[in-house]
């Protein structure tokens, strides 16, 4: 199984290029790479720990969250707040500093 990340972090401050700062571009990005490829899983993962914007979940096909800083129920709160924004879309932590 493969899963395109076309952003790791998009809005994180070490990126200049505007594109990879905006919700709006991210979720573009997102559509341009499913449109070419239709086969492959595409998503990115925001800077923000357990957070995704609704352009950019919709956009996806599954959900990469981050769980650097987050305390083990703030993370169940993250997963229910997705859950419930994103029906039915898998939710990948790809990044957790306790593991």
């Amino acid at each position: 199984n493969v899963i395109l990340e076309v952003v790791n972090e998009y809005m994180h401050r070490g990126f200049e290029h505007p594109t990879l700062r905006s919700d709006a571009s991210v979720a573009d990005l997102i559509r341009l790479a499913k449109e070419r490829y239709p086969g492959l899983l595409v998503t990115a993962s925001h800077v923000r720990n357990g957070k995704i914007s609704a352009r950019v979940g919709t956009a996806s096909d599954l959900i990469i969250v981050h769980y650097n800083s987050l305390t083990l129920s703030e993370i169940a709160d993250s997963v229910r707040a997705i859950r419930r924004a994103f029906p039915g879309k898998p939710i990948l932590c790809n990044e957790d500093q306790r593991v």
